[in-house]
């Protein structure tokens, strides 16, 4: 199965979160700023793939697990309208 792009960032924060690391942290073990950390998490810039194995590395996971399906608790409950 392939991973969509749009499911980054919520894997980059549920593994960095579960590492318990901060941004800062996860920057610094992986050479970037917290502003690129965020820019990830938040969902406006992805990682290069090169980057990947790093992030996960630091996040303390192998890189299939890092992509494997997340928890049902780590997924976004769909907002509501209104």
């Amino acid at each position: 199965a392939q991973i969509r792009v749009v499911d980054l960032h919520e894997r980059i924060k549920f593994w960095r979160k579960s590492a318990e690391l901060t941004r800062t942290q996860l920057a610094s073990a992986v050479g970037v700023t917290v502003s690129a950390v965020c820019l990830w998490e938040g969902g406006r810039t992805s990682p290069g793939a090169a980057r990947l194995p790093a992030i996960a590395e630091a996040c303390g996971v192998p890189l299939r697990v890092f992509f494997s399906d997340l928890p049902r608790r780590a997924r976004k409950a769909p907002a509501r309208a209104g």
